[in-house]
């Protein structure tokens, strides 16, 4: 179990600490099935992510980024709110391609499984819980084809992302988990 934690706990300077986990220099790959069990955080505020970037051994350097989940956005949709939005991103040198949708599950209440299928130089599709939340082809975007890293993180949110994220109010606990049970990469 891997226990992301972001804590109100000054230090620094900074008003909240967090956590990272990064395969940089230790695992990449360029393809394939990723899938992760995870429970978000429930705090307003929190921006947990899953997501992928060039690895050590990338050629095209930094041009794509894959969320394969966001946290934390709120659309102001009625309906909505902060803890069942999953938000799935590709980001190239041309775009952002993807979407912010609402997955009609509390992702903070038990553990789900995300995942992503990769087809380099194809196509990238995002699941939750084995249904598809969403599709970029090689028709909409370039597809990424090389060596990428994976990071999870539990990040703060500050008063910069207030036109889309959750921000930290009174109600915010002083202590919040994202919790990862399982990750599997499958080329």
């Amino acid at each position: 179990m891997i226990d992301l934690r972001a804590t109100d706990t000054p230090s620094d300077g900074y008003s909240w600490t967090s956590g990272v986990v990064s395969s940089y220099g230790k695992f990449q790959f360029d393809g394939g099935y990723l899938q992760v069990e995870a429970k978000m955080p429930a705090g307003s505020g929190m921006w947990p992510g899953i997501w992928l970037l060039p690895g050590a051994g990338a050629t095209d350097g930094d041009n794509y980024e894959i969320d394969l989940f966001e946290g934390g956005y709120d659309d102001g949709g009625a309906g909505t709110s902060y803890t069942d939005m999953f938000a799935w991103h590709l980001h190239t040198d041309s775009g952002v391609y993807g979407a912010d949708t609402n997955s009609n599950v509390n992702l903070t209440t038990s553990f789900n499984t995300y995942g992503l299928k990769w087809i380099p130089g194809q196509s990238i599709t995002w699941y939750l819980n084995g249904n598809v939340i969403g599709t970029v082809t090689s028709a909409q975007a370039s597809i990424p084809n090389e060596p990428m890293e994976l990071i999870m993180d539990l990040q703060v949110a500050n008063s910069n992302t207030y036109s889309w994220h959750s921000q930290v109010n009174s109600s915010t606990p002083v202590n919040n988990d994202m919790l990862i049970s399982g990750v599997q990469v499958y080329s």
